[in-house]
């Protein structure tokens, strides 16, 4: 796999894409393209000036309007998966959510699944037929100017919806309604199709064909944290 941060690996079983601001096998500073380090092939494209930092060794910045990265379908498949991504927002909206990585066009009813905050609350949505939906929230609200690494499970095998902060324990529930949709909608990152753009810094962002555990998931946090410390 070759993505080894100190001296601990992120978990690559099942890790089907992933970019990292901060490796230049994924982005080199003021490129408009990205690279998915799982497979170079898969190219994301950066829309509307999205910034560029060198702290915390490398992050992108999206300035809440239109900054968009697009590294288009990226996956299909409707079983089990895990959306993650290392962010750190600078303001929040009353009223006004927020999307981190993304694969949702609500306008045209392709939703699929995606990150993101409703003010200072962070939520893991899915769906399984590309227009209703069900989500997850995570009980603890989070503040500006702060990294965090958020993590989503859709537990396929045992129909779960899981969410984590900062590696921590999963808050749960069950989920009846099936596999997800199968929408070929494009993957996103800091924003979605018809609104709803971050505003902060957002580092990297995994997609795994797999649940991650628990364990998986302190895993990967513990490999990252001191980044963003």
């Amino acid at each position: 796999m070759g993505i080894i941060v100190g001296q601990k690996p992120i978990v690559g079983g099942g890790l089907v894409f992933c970019v990292d601001a901060a490796n230049p096998r994924s982005y080199i500073s003021g490129s408009l393209d990205t690279f998915n380090l799982i497979n170079p092939s898969i190219t994301g494209s950066i829309h509307n000036d999205v910034d560029y930092s060198f702290l915390n060794a490398g992050f992108w910045e999206f300035d809440g309007v239109d900054d968009i990265i697009n590294p288009g379908t990226v996956f299909t498949s409707t079983t089990s998966k895990t959306l993650a991504c290392w962010f750190n927002p600078s303001s929040f909206e009353s009223g006004n959510t927020r999307h981190m990585v993304t694969k949702w066009n609500a306008g045209g009813s392709k939703r699929v699944i995606q990150l993101n905050m409703n003010n200072e609350t962070p939520i893991f949505y899915i769906s399984s037929n590309g227009s209703s939906f069900d989500s997850i929230s995570y009980s603890t609200t989070i503040t500006a100017n702060n990294w965090y690494y958020l993590v989503g499970v859709f537990d396929d095998d045992n129909n779960k919806l899981k969410i984590s902060l900062d590696g921590g324990n999963f808050v749960e529930k069950s989920y009846t309604a099936g596999m997800l949709s199968d929408s070929t909608t494009n993957l996103n990152i800091g924003g979605q199709n018809d609104d709803g753009s971050f505003i902060g810094g957002i580092a990297m962002a995994q997609i795994y064909n797999s649940a991650l555990t628990a364990e998986e998931v302190l895993q990967n946090y513990n490999a990252l944290k001191h980044r963003f410390q």
